[in-house]
């Protein structure tokens, strides 16, 4: 499965335009694969993952809100195929860096529904409030809790200027970048996630590398490692990565997607933030 990752960096007033971070394969089979996004992730900022198989069929969309502490996410793909669009998003604070969320958390778990068109471009998602009882044991993936048909979100996706919840939301806006609208590898190389090691990649760093051909009209450039040629303020310099934002105000962000399957039951592909 491919994953095309981007950024929706959280402001005061809302959110800036969309930055692509980049396409990563994860293999679905086997053990868990797991990459790791570091430097340039905050609290607040909004995550968007399209999903797409090898050979260019659009099949998922979610978004998840980073957290103030380590953020662990999993996107589940339904154990059928044949139920493709359907995505389960479930995530939650990981403050022992055990690439699970801790037990004492609270855990968002939701589900996310594309319309199947002809025109991949088309498509339109809907994040839904319930599931039918008979799609839920489609996503039960050993190691997670056991799906429930009632969604949890967190109060930004339901409240707001910025609520998703029960929203059609078309999902490639007509505003988006060739880099975030053409099929994968098309633009920008498609990144292998590691099968045997942790894959470890830097957001700010991968937004500098695609800034021309992955920046959204109205989005900012980065000028430096620490810095921004627009109203964003830098952040602190020195910070203790990965520990937590705490007094520093500084970018801690480690960021940990990470996927697999189960034979058990669906088939993962996911993620989890340091913030």
């Amino acid at each position: 499965m491919i994953a095309r990752i981007s950024l929706k960096p959280r402001r005061t007033q809302g959110f800036l335009a969309e930055e692509l971070i980049g396409d990563f394969r994860y293999k679905l089979k086997g053990k868990k694969h797991r990459a790791k996004f570091i430097k340039g992730l905050y609290a607040g900022d909004r995550v968007i993952v399209r999903l797409f198989t090898p050979d260019n069929r659009f099949i998922g969309y979610s978004e998840f809100e980073l957290l103030s502490s380590n953020t662990a996410v999993t996107l589940v793909l339904p154990e059928r195929p044949s139920a493709y669009g359907i995505v389960r998003t479930i995530y939650g604070a990981d403050l022992n860096e055990d690439y699970g969320i801790d037990r004492s958390a609270q855990i968002y778990d939701y589900y996310t529904q594309v319309s199947q068109v002809q025109n991949y471009q088309e498509a339109r998602v809907t994040f839904l409030e319930t599931v039918q009882t008979s799609l839920v044991n489609l996503f039960n993936v050993s190691g997670l809790p056991n799906p429930r048909p009632t969604c949890s979100y967190p109060n930004s996706f339901r409240t707001g200027s910025f609520t998703l919840v029960n929203q059609i939301i078309r999902v490639f806006s007509s505003n988006l970048t060739p880099a975030l609208v053409s099929f994968p590898g098309q633009v920008v190389q498609v990144n292998n996630v590691s099968t045997t090691n942790i894959s470890t990649y830097e957001v700010r760093q991968q937004i500098v590398n695609y800034q021309r051909i992955g920046a959204t009209p109205g989005t900012i450039v980065y000028t430096s490692d620490d810095g921004w040629d627009d109203d964003r303020k830098p952040r602190k310099r020195n910070c203790n990565q990965g520990i937590g934002n705490g007094s520093e105000g500084c970018d801690p962000g480690n960021s940990h997607p990470h996927g697999g399957s189960n034979d058990e039951g669906g088939r993962s592909l996911g993620g989890r933030g340091k913030r």
